[in-house]
């Protein structure tokens, strides 16, 4: 057998440096949207949303949280945590520590634990605003993601999805006769406001609400209908439960 060439060797070097160099870098992007216009029955856990995260297989993974709330308002404060991928982090690794990466995530983590035990803490006793801007909120989280350009995408939004703003109200007679009879109706009304981002293809979105009353189950699934027809069209899985202690991707 003829010795390889040294070039030779040397170009498949370069090759396996360059696959590497441009493996996509997984990162995950999570956002938490709660409804404190009316008392929820459901607030979300840390446990099952650090679990999304996939640490576990792979720690190189790049990992965004952020919370934020709807209200009667747009415009609302955020709380926003960022841990960048393992090649990044590594950098920072000045003393050669084995159990860098690792301690990064546990502290990634417990941020996490932290902020959404404060923003419970803070919300769980809110009293009931006249207008909630559901749709606008979700709508502008989700354009927010998109320029994030993450690779995996994951919203949880925690609300009784009851719009009350001024593209439109669940609460008006006509407006719940419309919800019951004619679904697609509210979506095209909705849909004419050029809201969402067109392209949804790998979003995740969880809606968690556990009904009080067989009146408000009523309600919230003729809502779901609705975003349902706006969400799955353009690419986005969506499920809809009434618990918070796990999420299935």
């Amino acid at each position: 057998m003829k010795p390889i060439p040294k070039i030779l060797i040397l170009s498949l070097l370069w090759c396996s440096c360059q696959r590497e160099k441009n493996e996509p870098i997984h990162s995950i992007n999570i956002v938490t949207i709660v409804d404190i216009t009316d008392p929820q029955t459901i607030l979300p856990d840390a446990e099952p949303i650090l679990k999304l995260y996939g640490f576990d297989s792979d720690k190189s993974n790049a990992a965004t949280f952020r919370i934020t709330n709807v209200t009667d308002r747009q415009l609302n404060p955020a709380l926003e945590f960022h841990l960048s991928d393992g090649t990044v982090t590594e950098k920072d690794n000045k003393e050669d520590d084995p159990y860098h990466r690792e301690k990064l995530i546990v502290a990634f983590y417990e941020t996490v634990r932290k902020a959404v035990t404060t923003f419970n803490s803070i919300h769980r006793n809110d009293s009931s605003l006249r207008h909630s801007e559901c749709f606008s909120t979700i709508c502008s989280e989700l354009q927010l993601m998109q320029k994030r350009g993450a690779s995996n995408n994951i919203l949880l939004v925690f609300s009784d999805q009851q719009e009350n703003s001024e593209l439109f109200s669940c609460y008006t007679k006509a407006n719940q006769l419309l919800l019951h009879k004619s679904p697609k109706e509210v979506a095209r009304h909705l849909e004419s406001f050029h809201l969402l981002p067109e392209n949804l293809k790998g979003y995740t979105i969880f809606f968690v609400y556990q009904p009080k009353t067989r009146e408000e189950d009523q309600k919230y699934l003729e809502m779901m209908t609705v975003y349902k027809m706006l969400l799955e069209p353009r690419g986005a899985t969506v499920t809809i439960q009434a618990s918070n202690n796990s999420y299935t991707l």
